[in-house]
């Protein structure tokens, strides 16, 4: 059993306080103000031992003024004692409190009934009754009820029994790794500063880590820790926690506010919630509403997907909030209305960051399965939806799930064939996928049709008319899956599909033999493209790259091309000459090669320029020889 959180709920003045003393010896009222007035206005924490266990108890306020107060500790709490005073009966809190504790899916729930001293066994039976068909219309249809006085002892050991033995059943293994606290009190310790206090609702913290306080973006360090008043190196999930902030002001912290891992949790000004709404509560669309979750309080409008309003119904809203709030995937949050001040719903925190663009249909279907729970189908559809390669940090900023949990479901939709994981780290839907290698091969098709002598596209050309919406990182992903398909080939930041068979059908072609043909015939003279008649060579610059490209000509000069043929020969002429002389002048290679001076020094100042050969004075030597 890990660390509990134990706490107290119900009417004003049943004897919340008064039982939390009794258990723990602890007095929760420790304000001047509490004392004087006999009632809980802030949260009240006290240790509580279950053998050998410490778990902590909350002491919140049952005065409908304060339920917000109540509504910040009942959020971390893993069991609910509902008290009802044996002399009063249900009354308006306790239904309130019940409401709470059912929207924020608090798993345990015992009922007990104080003050019975004060009243006989028929008005104790009476209640009982009261209380087990109260409890009829709630999840909490089998708990336990027990009756105790806490200034005469009575039923306490039998109370503290039951305690133990539901905390025992609770499955509480507390697997969310990532770290926040939400702030519920702030307070200063001469020569120490600042101290924060709080429920750890996931995750744990050292010493000396570095925290973030969330919404303002302030960034501090744990000088110190402590549990129950035990200094401690470390806290985790569940545990009520004190810690004291490095270089903090208490005017720069408050109630409401959470401490984070930096990086860890981007703040939110509105969520995608599954909503369900009170009984003889109807939510409008559009309604102003005041949002509680965790410790804080936020005024927002409730925007309903395909309905003007839900009444005693649960279902997926977007909330927009005035002011930032932190969420994860599966906080829970409670609705109160503006006024009267009433609480009319809550529900559970869906998509912290929607960022989604979809139809509402699709939106809807989304929330339901992230709401079963179904993150494998949740992720599939956001795969297919996107149409963008993925990582399991992208999904995480977007979902804000554990991230093993992200990783298990792609890893399983790999597996079923639903999903392709590309490199180390992308992901991406195989049907997006199949159909985006099909748009692109079905792209580089039309273009060759488009541009018959052409062999190569340029690589963001493709991309600019098959993947607009595609990171960089996710085409990269995507062109590096093609070409291990060997179908495509990069060369620098051209594209070419299919090669060798590409290469193939354009040397058959009329125009380029054609091109060939008369750059052949002029041997090494070289023909000038600007003596032909332009327009009786259609796309004549494309198939002059074409067949440089494919070493059929060579470009001695600026619109003067030989023919790789007659290139040989004079390279070999050259190269031989001066194998056996050493060198060679213009006028010795324009005799071995028969053409005249001017076309003699253009091919020997493109030998230069390849780096066969070098000029000294008026003569060149082979650079290899």
């Amino acid at each position: 059993m890990e660390h509990l959180i134990i706490g107290t709920a119900g009417h004003v003045d049943h004897g919340k306080t008064e039982l939390v003393k009794a258990l723990t010896g602890h007095d929760t009222d420790r304000l001047k103000e509490e004392k004087t007035r006999g009632m809980t206005i802030e949260l009240g924490f006290a240790p509580f031992y279950i053998g050998d266990q410490l778990v902590s108890i909350v002491d919140v306020p049952g005065h409908e003024k304060l339920v917000k107060t109540m509504v910040s500790g009942a959020s971390g709490m893993d069991m609910a004692l509902l008290i009802v005073a044996a002399n009063e009966g249900i009354m308006p809190q306790t239904i309130e409190h019940m409401h709470i504790i059912t929207l924020l899916h608090i798993p345990c729930l015992m009922v007990v009934i104080t003050k019975i001293d004060l009243v006989d066994e028929e008005k104790i039976a009476q209640v009982s009754e009261d209380i087990r068909t109260f409890l009829e219309k709630t999840p909490y249809a089998a708990a336990t009820i027990c009756p105790v006085s806490s200034t005469q002892e009575q039923g306490m050991h039998t109370l503290t029994c039951h305690i133990q033995e539901q905390a025992e059943r609770l499955d509480k293994t507390h697997k969310d790794s990532l770290f926040r606290m939400p702030i519920d009190r702030v307070f200063t310790i001469k020569g120490h500063g600042t101290v924060i206090t709080g429920t750890i609702a996931g995750g744990q913290i050292r010493k000396d880590d570095t925290v973030t306080i969330l919404p303002s973006r302030l960034r501090t360090k744990v000088r110190s820790l402590q549990v129950h008043g035990e200094t401690r190196d470390r806290a985790k999930a569940g545990q009520r926690c004190a810690i004291n902030l490095h270089k903090i002001e208490k005017s720069m912290v408050h109630r409401g506010q959470v401490l984070a891992k930096p990086d860890d949790i981007e703040p939110t000004k509105y969520m995608d919630v599954m909503l369900q709404a009170l009984q003889g509560n109807r939510i409008k669309h559009n309604q102003r509403v005041r949002l509680h979750i965790g410790t804080s309080e936020v005024f927002g409008k409730v925007q309903l997907y395909h309905q003007n309003d839900v009444e005693n119904d649960r279902t997926y809203a977007r909330i927009r909030l005035e002011k930032h709030v932190v969420a994860v995937h599966g906080d829970y949050y409670i609705l109160r209305s503006v006024t009267p001040v009433i609480t009319i719903g809550g529900g559970k925190v869906l998509l912290p960051h929607p960022s989604l663009k979809c139809s509402k249909e699709q939106m809807v279907q989304l929330l339901y399965r992230l709401d079963e729970q179904n993150y494998q189908e949740a992720l599939d559809q956001i795969l297919d939806i996107q149409r963008e390669v993925h990582t399991v940090a992208s999904l995480y900023g977007m979902l804000r799930i554990s991230r093993q949990i992200i990783w298990k479901a792609l890893d399983t939709l790999v597996k079923r064939e639903k999903a392709i994981k590309l490199g180390q780290e992308g992901y991406i839907s195989q049907k997006v996928l199949h159909e985006d290698i099909q748009h692109a091969y079905a792209y580089l098709t039309s273009y060759y049709e488009r541009y018959p002598y052409r062999i190569y596209t340029d690589k963001e050309s493709l991309r600019a008319q098959c993947f607009p919406k595609l990171s960089i990182q996710g085409y990269e992903a995507i062109m590096k899956h093609m070409m291990g398909e060997q179908t495509l080939e990069l060369e620098g930041h051209l594209l070419v599909y299919h090669k060798v068979k590409r290469i193939q059908q354009i040397a058959k072609l009329d125009g380029v033999q054609h091109m060939e043909e008369l750059i052949k015939g002029e041997a090494l003279k070289g023909l000038q493209v600007s003596t032909l008649n332009m327009k009786t060579i259609d796309d004549m610059d494309d198939i002059l790259h074409f067949l440089v490209a494919t070493l059929r000509i060579r470009e001695v000069t600026s619109g003067t091309y030989i023919h790789e043929t007659h290139y040989k020969v004079f390279v070999n002429k050259v190269r031989s000459f001066i194998e056996h002389h050493k060198k060679i002048s213009v006028a010795e290679a324009r005799d071995i090669l028969g053409i005249g001076r001017k076309q003699t020094i253009i091919l020997l100042e493109y030998l230069d320029a390849q780096g066969m050969t070098k000029r000294i004075d008026n003569h060149r030597i082979w650079m290899d020889i």
